[in-house]
């Protein structure tokens, strides 16, 4: 039976923490689909409406990778008869957008602070001990910042950007994410504690799309747009399927500093995350370019 349980385990980060797991750790991922190693213990799990229950009585932990607004009403509900802790994560949205524009943007910062609150209080109430990771921008092999800008470039070999696009951004690489959501388990000052997790580089928004233009092996062909032109494109554009995520305040936020201060994470447990490496997950970029 498993001593961690992996929710969101067969997603790209979940995979990238059971990577890092030490030989012989016991643990299973739950998750809506499994994940594509067969060899990995996994069990079908939607947080939306199952319970962790009595089937995973053996389990002590619980690393928490799906949306946090799902978690209180798991630990509500009927919970693993040896859980003693949650590490989970949040993310630094609910510092950058709760005061958006958007009243979507609004609503998605607000519910995810509803969420911080209810896991302290109802981990308290349960007797459970918890740690909150808020990552800034992640990106990693799926994810949906980095990947999807390069999607954009690979199709249109340009990328629009409003102004100078001089908004500072601290791009966090999944695996530092998956190593720091272990590497709490291992320090008690994390017990009931909060971390704002940035990546190891802080860079402009522009030199940010730069850089992925380098690891695509594409020269750089930046378009600058005005503010107005580029808010009623994202508008448009997010009425279409797969597109539905883009949002006018997105435009605004190329020339605003989004970054946190990490340094209570690398005092209490060692975070100590990389430079910015767009290359770890467009593999195959140059290749890309070769081949055609």
């Amino acid at each position: 039976m498993p001593r961690l349980v992996i929710l969101g385990g067969s997603g790209p980060l979940g995979r990238e923490v059971i990577r890092l797991l030490a030989a012989g750790e016991s643990y299973v991922a739950l998750g809506r689909h499994p994940p594509p190693d067969p060899a990995i213990p996994w069990q079908p799990f939607d947080p939306a409406v199952d319970t962790l229950g009595s089937r995973l009585d053996e389990a002590r932990i619980l690393i928490h990778l799906a949306p946090l607004p799902l978690l209180p009403r798991l630990i509500e509900a009927e919970l693993p008869a040896g859980l003693e802790r949650i590490v989970a994560l949040g993310t630094t949205s609910v510092l950058f957008k709760k005061e958006s524009g958007s009243p979507r943007e609004r609503r998605i910062a607000h519910e995810q602070l509803r969420a911080e609150a209810a896991l302290a209080h109802l981990a308290d109430l349960r007797g459970l001990t918890w740690t909150l990771l808020r990552p800034t921008l992640t990106y990693g092999p799926g994810d949906r910042n980095v990947s999807r800008i390069a999607g954009f470039i690979r199709r249109f070999r340009f990328f629009p950007i409003v102004g100078s696009g001089s908004g500072l951004r601290q791009p966090l690489l999944a695996r530092d994410l998956a190593r720091a959501s272990l590497a709490v388990l291992d320090y008690p000052k994390t017990l009931g504690q909060s971390y704002d997790l940035g990546g190891g580089e802080t860079l402009t928004y522009r030199a940010m799309v730069v850089r992925i233009f380098g690891a695509l092996g594409l020269t750089p062909r930046i378009v600058p747009v005005p503010l107005a032109a580029m808010r009623s494109g994202l508008a448009v554009a997010a009425r279409f399927p797969g597109w539905h995520f883009l949002d006018p305040e997105m435009a605004e936020r190329m020339m605003r500093d989004l970054v946190v201060e990490s340094a209570r994470a690398r005092a209490d447990f060692g975070f100590d995350p990389g430079s910015f490496s767009p290359a770890e997950c467009l593999g195959g970029g140059r290749e890309e370019r070769s081949a055609r």
